[in-house]
C-alpha cells in the first residue's frame, strides 16, 4: 500500500499508518492513563504495566458520550465497536466544536485502523455519510486485501495479524487548517489479541469541515509526530 502526500501534506488515503510511531508517544500516554485515580484524575504516582486491556472507562460523568457539547473528547462517542454504525452514531451525536470534530474522527480512525479491513459496503456506508463535498474521490476509494495487501502497519506488526486500535491512553490535537477547515490529529495504540501495546500504535490526521450540520472529512493530513507527542491532549476515557 503506497501513501501519497501532495505538497501541502494533504493524505490521499483514508488512513496513515505510523510505521515508526515514536515509543514515547505511546509509552507516555500509558503512563498517564495507568496513574489516573478512579475518578478519571491524574495522580502523582503510577507505574506503567507491560500491556493493558483496552476495556472502555465509564463515561458516565464525561459529558462527551452524552451529549454534552462542553465536554472533553472521551474518544469514545459513537460506542466501543468498529463498525460503520459506530461512525454514523459519532457523526449524529457530535455537536459543532473542536471537541465534536476529535470525536468522529476517532470513530473514524477506529472503524478504518483495523485488520481484516471492514467490508466494502461498510466502507461505503462511511463514505457516504461523512464525505465532503470538496473532498477527492480518490481518498474514498474502498481497500481490499487484494488492493492493498495483508500488510497495513508496514511492517510495524507483522503482515496478517489481525488487530484494531484503542483510543485509551490515546493522543490528539485541533489545528485551524484554513478555508474553514480543522486539521485533527490523533495518535491510537495497536490492540492484538486483547491487549494494547505500550509502545506501538497508529497515527491519523484528518482536515474535517462542517457541512449540513454534520463533521465531515475532506482528506488526509500527514502527521508531525513529534509535534503530536509534545502537544497532544490525552482523551479522557477511550475505547
Amino acid at each position: 500500500m503506497s501513501f501519497m502526500y501532495s505538497t501541502d501534506g494533504r493524505s490521499r488515503w483514508p488512513w496513515v499508518i505510523g510505521a515508526l510511531v515514536l515509543a514515547v508517544l505511546i509509552a507516555a500516554a500509558i503512563v498517564w492513563g495507568t496513574s489516573r485515580s478512579a475518578g478519571g484524575k491524574p495522580t502523582a504516582s503510577g507505574t506503567p504495566t507491560a500491556t493493558s486491556t483496552p476495556t472502555p472507562t465509564d463515561t458516565t460523568d464525561s459529558g462527551a458520550s452524552d451529549g454534552e457539547a462542553g465536554a472533553a473528547p472521551t474518544g469514545c462517542l459513537g460506542g466501543p465497536n468498529y463498525d460503520a454504525a459506530s461512525v454514523l452514531t459519532a457523526q449524529k451525536d457530535a455537536p459543532n466544536t473542536d471537541f465534536g470534530a476529535v470525536e468522529v474522527a476517532a470513530a473514524f480512525d477506529r472503524f478504518t485502523a483495523q485488520y481484516p479491513y471492514p467490508s466494502t459496503s461498510a466502507q461505503q456506508e462511511v463514505s457516504a455519510a461523512l464525505r465532503s463535498s470538496s473532498s477527492p474521490s480518490s481518498y474514498w476509494e474502498p481497500y481490499t486485501e487484494q488492493s492493498v495487501g495483508n500488510n497495513p502497519t508496514q511492517g510495524t506488526l507483522p503482515a496478517g495479524t489481525h488487530f484494531t486500535v484503542s483510543t485509551v491512553n490515546g493522543l490528539w490535537r485541533v489545528q485551524d487548517g484554513g478555508n474553514g477547515e480543522l486539521i485533527v490529529d490523533m495518535a491510537a495504540g495497536y490492540v492484538v489479541n486483547g491487549s494494547l501495546s505500550p509502545t506501538k500504535g497508529n497515527v491519523s490526521g484528518f482536515y474535517m469541515k462542517w457541512e449540513k450540520g454534520a463533521w465531515r472529512i475532506v482528506e488526509g493530513h500527514n502527521v508531525d509526530q513529534n509535534s503530536l507527542a509534545a502537544g497532544g491532549t490525552h482523551f479522557t476515557a477511550g475505547c
